[in-house]
């Protein structure tokens, strides 16, 4: 009996270990870390803007480094927020180090919303951001209601809704016979094999007769 629940737990581990390959090779490589991407799609939630948007201005501004300040040291960080901005920011936000990578989105994502809701129009918006809303109003004067700078975080923003980047966030969900159901995020699937091996084989030990139940 023992031997044959082995089987079974070396049989689920196996699966698991070929659903998670298959998983990554599925999926768009993650061009910030694990915890500033969430963070980006929580706060993009939290401000009623597409997370997408935000990443494709990341990718502009800052080729998505984290401690990237502009060549006349005036715009810090992934969204390369202007310093000017940072005693409002403080005020609103708390904002106290634009090259903290979260510091730097949160602030970032609450400039963009508030400029996206203010002219419902993503190359407006855009304009305004990368050239300040008075340097916007004077390209929109000439007649221009996009930019370079606009028509490309659009392509990107589109690229990576295309791709659908942020559903290679989510977490697993197990059970294993006597234990909590936990969330774990992909980061730690190691860890989360581990315990199931470890449940299930403590499982087969002390109840030899009851059949392990196992869900991945």
């Amino acid at each position: 009996m023992f031997i044959r629940k082995a089987c079974i737990v070396m049989l689920a581990v196996t699966c698991i270990f070929a659903s998670i390959t298959a998983s990554y090779a599925a999926e768009p490589e993650l061009p910030l870390d694990h915890g500033v991407m969430i963070y980006i799609k929580e706060q993009s939630e939290k401000r009623n803007i597409s997370p997408e948007l935000v990443l494709a201005v990341i990718r502009v501004e800052s080729s998505f480094k984290e401690k990237s300040v502009s060549s006349d040291r005036t715009c810090f960080g992934l969204m390369q927020i202007n310093k000017i901005n940072l005693k409002w920011l403080r005020k609103e936000l708390g904002t106290n180090d634009l090259l903290d990578p979260y510091q730097n989105v949160e602030a970032g994502i609450y400039i963009l919303a508030g400029l996206v809701q203010k002219y419902d129009d993503f190359h407006s918006a855009l304009m305004a951001y990368n050239a300040g809303e008075a340097g916007a109003k004077r390209q929109w004067n000439k007649g221009y209601y996009s930019s370079k700078y606009s028509r490309k975080v659009v392509s990107y923003m589109d690229e990576y809704m295309e791709s659908r980047i942020f559903d290679s966030l989510p977490v697993i969900e197990y059970k294993t016979a006597g234990a909590v159901t936990e969330l774990v995020d992909k980061t730690n699937v190691l860890r989360l094999i581990k315990v199931i091996v470890y449940d299930a084989v403590c499982d087969a030990l002390s109840n030899p007769s009851e059949p392990i139940q196992l869900v991945a």
